[in-house]
């Protein structure tokens, strides 16, 4: 009886680690071991106001922790309104949870929300030390941010640069014009153009004039889940070898 419970108990983790190789396999297969390990910088910009780039920044974070298990936080460049709009939406939907173990979001007056941390620019002035804490920081730059000038050398120095615009007509100059500036700044290779907004003509146009494909932005409605249809487009965004382009 007890010789059996003992075969028993070796097969058993036999499988176990049968299985543990074959996961682990897959993980290679697709890559996500290589980038559980590795530490990376997304800064995001927006051209105009209300394109959509701090729901595009928590839409990356929701996806690296929650979808691949990465430690992420985001780093929002404005007066703090945002943070503490946050904290307003959180606590009225009792769903905000502000860690007392965590000592990166007490230090820098920072929230916890579903497994991100967010922190203002504004109490987290000199962000990159979050770089020693997360495996990627997000930084989320809009133009109505009080230090945007200052903020576009940040975004230069991001491994991944990806920029938020739109084609609505009463945006899409300001955009273009936003984006010729940050262009002389940075390579056409580096970037990542998108938008919330799309027009096939228009981002045809935009392709001749200036060599960036321009898609469009997947919708999701509850920034705590990732929808199953944006999954292939979330990891592209980060994790293509050659920088995507979505809607300006």
């Amino acid at each position: 009886m007890i010789e059996s419970v003992s075969l028993q108990k070796r097969f058993l983790e036999k499988r176990r680690r049968w299985n543990a190789r074959r996961k682990n396999r897959f993980r290679d297969l697709i890559g996500l071991n290589s980038r559980r390990s590795s530490k990376k910088v997304i800064g995001l910009i927006g051209l105009s106001r209300g394109v959509g780039t701090s729901h595009l920044s928590l839409m990356l974070g929701n996806y690296l922790v929650n979808v691949l298990g990465i430690k992420t936080a985001i780093v929002c460049f404005d007066d703090g309104s945002l943070v503490d709009l946050l904290k307003q939406i959180f606590d009225r939907k009792n769903n905000s949870v502000f860690s007392k173990n965590n000592e990166e979001v007490e230090k820098f007056r920072g929230i916890t929300h579903n497994g991100i941390d967010i922190f203002s620019h504004r109490s987290c002035e000199n962000w990159r030390t979050l770089t020693n804490t997360y495996q990627y920081v997000i930084i989320d730059i809009s133009v109505s941010d009080y230090n945007y000038s200052k903020a576009v050398k940040d975004f230069v120095s991001c491994d991944k640069k990806i920029i938020v615009g739109s084609m609505t007509p009463y945006k899409l100059n300001e955009c273009i014009e936003r984006f010729k500036r940050i262009k002389t700044l940075v390579g056409k290779e580096e970037l990542s153009v998108v938008s919330m907004t799309y027009n096939k003509e228009e981002a045809k146009a935009l392709k001749e004039s200036f060599g960036v494909t321009i898609k469009a932005i997947p919708y999701e409605q509850d920034l705590r889940v990732t929808n199953g249809s944006n999954l292939k487009w979330l990891d592209e965004l980060i994790f293509a070898q050659k920088n995507i382009s979505h809607t300006i």
